[in-house]
């Protein structure tokens, strides 16, 4: 016999979601990019008795520029979920013994050089 599941929430989707993105300028080279992420509760089944809580997750960066002649440098540092928030970053919905959750990188920092030439 098949359940109804009428009136559930549709799982997969955030109840909410929200992003707010800054950049400013610190000095004359350097800029600053700080990234806030809100996600509400997501169910992870039709039948609505599993979810993952709502979560906010923050990251920022750091660019320099530098140009010397021709060629213009641009280093930059980042830190992506920076206060080690725990949540999926992928969900399986109905996953077959309630395997619903692929975690998410704790804390994860990245850096790297551009250059134009």
């Amino acid at each position: 016999m098949a359940k109804n599941y009428a009136g559930n929430v549709l799982p997969g989707l955030p109840d909410f979601q929200g992003f707010i993105q800054v950049d400013f300028t610190v000095l004359k080279h350097l800029k600053v990019n700080v990234q806030n992420q809100f996600f509400g509760k997501i169910f992870t089944s039709d039948s609505n008795d599993t979810f993952q809580r709502p979560v906010y997750i923050s990251n920022i960066s750091l660019k320099y520029s530098i140009k010397r002649a021709r060629i213009s440098w641009h280093p930059y540092i980042g830190v992506n979920n920076m206060f080690g928030t725990n949540y999926a970053d992928n969900i399986r919905i109905n996953a077959f013994g309630a395997r619903y959750y692929e975690a998410a990188a704790p804390v994860f920092l990245y850096g790297g050089l551009r250059l134009k030439i």
